[in-house]
Protein backbone atom coordinates (compact mmCIF):
# COMPACT_ATOMS: atom_id res chain seq x y z
CA UNK A 1 0.00 0.00 0.00
CA UNK A 2 2.96 2.67 0.92
CA UNK A 3 3.98 2.07 -2.85
CA UNK A 4 1.08 2.35 -4.33
CA UNK A 5 0.14 5.53 -2.74
CA UNK A 6 3.44 7.35 -2.16
CA UNK A 7 5.78 5.47 -3.81
CA UNK A 8 7.81 4.25 -0.93
CA UNK A 9 10.77 1.65 -2.01
CA UNK A 10 9.32 -1.32 -0.86
CA UNK A 11 8.00 -4.52 -2.56
CA UNK A 12 4.38 -5.12 -2.11
CA UNK A 13 4.54 -9.01 -1.16
CA UNK A 14 1.18 -10.98 -1.34
CA UNK A 15 0.72 -15.39 -2.34
CA UNK A 16 1.36 -13.99 -5.84
CA UNK A 17 4.81 -11.95 -5.85
CA UNK A 18 6.10 -14.37 -2.61
CA UNK A 19 5.14 -17.41 -5.48
CA UNK A 20 7.11 -15.66 -8.45
CA UNK A 21 10.12 -14.42 -6.41
CA UNK A 22 10.22 -18.22 -4.89
CA UNK A 23 10.53 -19.83 -8.33
CA UNK A 24 13.25 -17.18 -9.51
CA UNK A 25 15.46 -18.14 -6.78
CA UNK A 26 14.35 -21.68 -6.87
CA UNK A 27 12.17 -21.85 -3.47
CA UNK A 28 8.89 -24.45 -3.45
CA UNK A 29 6.59 -22.02 -3.40
CA UNK A 30 4.45 -21.94 -0.24
CA UNK A 31 1.61 -20.34 1.16
CA UNK A 32 4.00 -18.67 3.57
CA UNK A 33 6.62 -17.04 1.27
CA UNK A 34 5.59 -13.96 1.69
CA UNK A 35 6.70 -13.92 5.02
CA UNK A 36 10.08 -15.53 4.60
CA UNK A 37 12.68 -13.01 5.24
CA UNK A 38 14.59 -14.51 1.82
CA UNK A 39 11.61 -14.08 0.27
CA UNK A 40 11.13 -10.07 1.15
CA UNK A 41 14.81 -9.33 1.23
CA UNK A 42 15.12 -10.54 -2.54
CA UNK A 43 12.12 -8.89 -3.06
CA UNK A 44 12.90 -5.20 -1.93
CA UNK A 45 16.27 -5.77 -3.59
CA UNK A 46 14.35 -6.19 -7.18
CA UNK A 47 11.82 -3.13 -6.40
CA UNK A 48 14.27 -0.46 -5.78
CA UNK A 49 14.48 2.73 -7.84
CA UNK A 50 12.33 5.52 -9.42
CA UNK A 51 9.65 3.02 -10.94
CA UNK A 52 8.57 1.10 -7.54
CA UNK A 53 5.24 1.16 -8.24
CA UNK A 54 5.30 0.32 -11.82
CA UNK A 55 7.40 -2.67 -11.10
CA UNK A 56 5.29 -3.65 -7.85
CA UNK A 57 2.23 -3.37 -10.17
CA UNK A 58 4.48 -5.65 -13.04
CA UNK A 59 5.40 -8.16 -11.11
CA UNK A 60 1.12 -8.65 -9.34
CA UNK A 61 0.40 -8.91 -12.80
CA UNK A 62 3.07 -11.18 -14.66
CA UNK A 63 2.40 -13.67 -11.50
CA UNK A 64 -1.53 -13.41 -12.13
CA UNK A 65 -0.90 -14.15 -15.74
CA UNK A 66 2.03 -16.53 -16.35
CA UNK A 67 3.87 -17.47 -13.06
CA UNK A 68 0.30 -19.46 -11.76
CA UNK A 69 -0.63 -21.27 -8.89
CA UNK A 70 -0.82 -24.84 -10.19
CA UNK A 71 0.60 -24.41 -13.95
CA UNK A 72 3.19 -21.87 -14.57
CA UNK A 73 3.10 -20.95 -17.86
CA UNK A 74 7.32 -21.51 -18.20
CA UNK A 75 7.32 -21.90 -22.05
CA UNK A 76 5.59 -18.48 -23.19
CA UNK A 77 7.75 -17.02 -19.95
CA UNK A 78 9.83 -14.37 -21.41
CA UNK A 79 12.08 -14.95 -18.43
CA UNK A 80 12.48 -18.32 -18.28
CA UNK A 81 16.18 -18.64 -18.98
CA UNK A 82 16.35 -16.94 -15.45
CA UNK A 83 14.05 -18.73 -13.65
CA UNK A 84 15.33 -21.33 -11.26
CA UNK A 85 11.47 -23.07 -11.93
CA UNK A 86 11.69 -22.03 -15.35
CA UNK A 87 14.92 -23.42 -16.16
CA UNK A 88 13.62 -26.86 -14.70
CA UNK A 89 10.12 -26.81 -16.51
CA UNK A 90 11.91 -26.30 -19.81
CA UNK A 91 13.13 -29.67 -20.12
CA UNK A 92 10.04 -31.11 -19.73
Amino acid sequence: IRSRLHGDPAAAIDSNVARFFARISGLEPHPENRRNPYIIQLANAFVRGKYVRDLNIAIVDFAALICLPRKPLCQSCPIRSYCATGKKNASK
